[in-house]
């Protein structure tokens, strides 16, 4: 009864989702499947991508800030500028890290979780880095960092 009570006495707040697919491109180690932007009750921004195929911690490069890394996720107030919030993802340390960074502002580190083989998870603390609603974001991924391309890369999505 009282949990019911303090339900119904919290103000909801509407969530923030948003994500896309991407097709099978089996000749690519990094073929990215799907990307998720959710954010959470607790206002961090939960970031999900999983892949087609399993992904091996090798495959990601030494995370340096100022640098291109191994997977990217850009957000952009404009799908036709280029993005100025990241999230990146790399090595530290032989561990896969995560962090958000903005441009010419700084970056903060991400929590990671690799829920299984295919997935990658990252919950980022909520700020000025975080996208916002009506965001563009794309997910690419490189083979070596600063390489000529992305291998894959995903439509654009819209936080909402």
């Amino acid at each position: 009864m009282i949990a019911s009570l303090a339900l119904m006495l919290l103000p909801a707040t509407p969530a923030r989702a948003a994500g896309v697919w991407d097709p099978d491109d089996p000749i690519y180690r990094l073929d990215i499947r799907w990307v998720g932007v959710y954010e959470q009750a607790d206002g961090r921004i939960r970031l999900t991508i999983s892949f087609h195929h399993r992904v091996r911690l090798r495959w990601f490069e030494p995370l340096q800030m100022g640098t291109f890394s191994t997977l990217a996720v850009s957000f952009s107030a404009d799908r036709n500028q280029e993005g100025f919030t990241f999230a990146l993802f790399g090595r530290r340390n032989d561990r896969l890290v995560a962090v958000m960074c903005e441009d010419q502002t700084g970056c903060g580190r991400g929590l990671l979780r690799r829920p299984d083989r295919r997935t990658i998870r990252a919950w980022f603390d909520p700020g000025a880095l975080t996208p916002h609603a009506g965001w563009a974001f794309r997910a690419r991924s490189w083979r070596h960092s600063g390489g000529a391309g992305p291998l894959d890369r995903t439509a654009f999505g819209t936080v909402t």
